[in-house]
């Protein structure tokens, strides 16, 4: 059974069987993607349309082929959380129909994010794990190479490393990139599926080219990830099992006594305390219909006289973020989602999921940016494969150091 695990853990699929209608699509997703981030900030307008839109009607033709070949109580609460992110939708421009347009392409944009993993991680099997693992090296250290020699990114008047993707003058899209594939190449070293030398190469690469962005989201979502893998690793230990709850009360104490006791709590975070307090005081004034479902999609793009480039922004939270759009349905409704998540990913798997709201509590995170997000569950699957895998290795391993004492004995007893 043991031997009968670890083969289909490594096993294509077979030819001829409708899976490899599966592994085609996800090839072509994964040409198209990256393709689609690395000539974003250089191909036309027109250009970048078709490979979006190719990759929409990727997301949407698969969801329901997924919903009939792997239907899952996962899937089914993925598609409650849809339903009630599109019922506040339609809610909330109904109510402010003058003042927020709802557009179709918004509209998709926005879905599609909810759709992705619905049959991403329905079929991590049948990613080309081979090719995504050389795809993302290569990423790697061409984005790296992109990011030295481009022209730099000037945030608050300083300058970081050159954009690879998501228009020339961000670098938030491009951090994030690198840290998603820093952890893809982690994943398949893990599962022994990549050179340790490339690994750590790659790794190190990696780091350096974050460290230059100066991204500290993404660098959180990295240490989060990691974080995340030694609580799952250690779990059974006592104090590990109840540091996660302790520290966030423990953290809730502290925020509470600082921001009573200290001075311009507004400009902390950069600004961020300020222009989250901003919101929540938006959010409870709200009436009771737009309370529950939100100011539409763009609600959340206001003035804060707290940000130095006095423009309009997001929240830098993606739970505010969503609030401010959908409300307090709209909350639940990702909240669901997460949870939706949490379920289908196996073991220490779930640190990606740790890793994506430990992110989006502090930045515009994976939630809402539609450019990466496929990039995101893209390596939510390759976790998934990669656990499966893992766990067939150790159970083969475990199998063979039980097997090895009784050949030994039985050796004995004949001569």
């Amino acid at each position: 059974m043991v031997h009968r695990a670890a083969a289909k853990a490594e096993r294509p699929p077979a030819k001829g069987q409708p899976f490899g209608f599966v592994q085609l699509i996800m090839i072509i997703t994964v040409l198209i993607q990256y393709f689609y981030i690395f000539t974003f900030n250089y191909a036309p307008e027109t250009v970048r349309f078709v490979l979006a839109g190719a990759l929409l009607a990727i997301h949407f033709g698969m969801f329901p082929y997924a919903l009939g070949k792997k239907g899952q109580l996962w899937q089914a609460l993925i598609l409650v959380s849809i339903a009630m992110t599109m019922a506040s939708w339609t809610i909330a421009h109904g109510i402010h129909a003058t003042t927020v347009e709802l557009t179709v392409t918004e509209l998709l944009r926005n879905v599609a994010m909810f759709v992705m993993p619905v049959w991403l991680l329905s079929f991590p099997e049948h990613l080309p794990h081979r090719f995504l693992s050389i795809v993302t090296v290569l990423s790697i250290f061409l984005g790296g190479m992109v990011a030295l020699t481009g022209t730099p990114v000037y945030v608050s008047g300083t300058p970081r490393l050159g954009s690879i993707t998501g228009t020339l003058t961000q670098m938030h899209p491009s951090a994030k990139f690198m840290a998603l594939q820093l952890i893809v190449v982690f994943q398949y070293y893990y599962a022994r599926l990549l050179s340790p030398k490339i690994a750590l190469l790659a790794i190190v690469f990696a780091v350096a080219i974050l460290i230059g962005y100066r991204g500290r989201n993404e660098m959180l979502f990295v240490l989060a990830y990691f974080a995340g893998l030694l609580y799952f690793r250690y779990q059974g230990v006592f104090a590990i099992k109840w540091a996660p709850p302790v520290l966030i009360l423990l953290a809730i104490v502290i925020a509470a006594a600082a921001l009573h006791l200290g001075e311009d709590v507004e400009k902390w975070g950069s600004g961020r305390i300020g222009v989250w307090e901003h919101r929540l005081g938006l959010i409870w004034g709200r009436d009771l219909l737009t309370f529950l479902f939100g100011g539409g999609l763009g609600a959340d793009q206001i003035w804060n006289p707290q940000w130095w480039w006095m423009d309009e922004a997001a929240a830098h939270n993606d739970f505010l973020h969503i609030t401010m759009e959908s409300g307090l349905v709209g909350l639940i409704a990702a909240i669901i989602f997460i949870a939706a998540l949490l379920m289908r990913m196996p073991g220490n798997s779930k640190s990606i999921v740790v890793a994506l709201v430990v992110e989006s509590m502090f930045s515009n995170g994976q939630f809402q940016s539609p450019l990466i997000a496929l990039n995101y569950f893209l390596l939510a699957s390759i976790s998934i494969f990669c656990w499966q895998r893992r766990s067939a290795l150790d159970a083969l391993r475990k199998d063979r150091e039980r097997r090895r004492p009784g050949l030994a004995s039985t050796v004995e007893t004949r001569a």
